[in-house]
């Protein structure tokens, strides 16, 4: 086997150099999974909303409690149908999220502030505005070292009023 020093030094020079493996943090995925969540919403991409929901979960929006146990796609089917008759102008951060993770790393949340601006047609034909905000906390526990949505729990506030998470 013959030693290039010319050769060693072209792959030294690549590697020292080339493009590194970002690691994120887990505050920085867990940001990144409300930012997919959002993007899903406002582009109607059901199968984005539900990309790292976890089999297992528990949703409370305005009082109504969701619990998914095993989840068969009926939330996903279900999420396609409803974009059917909506669709979302605006679904975006009214106020920059908070996130918190564990000591131990495995349980996170996401506190939001989100405003969302659409249409909705209503079952007589007729195209209704959407404009509203809410309040809420996406919870999220690492699976199988995979960030999971494990649930939330989200309020309707009213339009153009910022909460402070402080």
């Amino acid at each position: 086997m013959k030693f290039s020093f010319f050769g060693l030094a072209v792959i030294v020079l690549i590697l020292s150099t080339g493009a590194r493996a970002e690691v994120l943090t887990d505050a920085e995925i867990l940001l990144s999974r409300h930012a997919e969540i959002l993007q899903g919403w406002e582009n109607e991409d059901a199968d984005l909303i539900f990309k790292y929901a976890a089999k297992n979960r528990i949703t409370i929006f305005d009082g109504i409690k969701s619990v998914v146990v095993d989840d068969d796609g009926s939330g996903l089917a279900s999420t396609r149908e409803m974009f059917k008759s909506m669709q979302f102008d605006t679904y975006m951060d009214n106020s920059p999220p908070v996130v918190k993770v564990s000591e131990g790393g495995t349980f996170g949340w996401v506190w939001v502030d989100v405003k969302v601006t659409g249409s909705m047609v209503a079952q007589d034909g007729k195209k209704n505005d959407l404009s509203f905000g809410y309040v809420g906390v996406e919870m999220y526990e690492k699976i199988d070292g995979v960030w999971m949505f494990v649930g939330g729990v989200a309020g309707t506030k009213p339009q153009n009023n910022a909460v402070s998470a402080e």
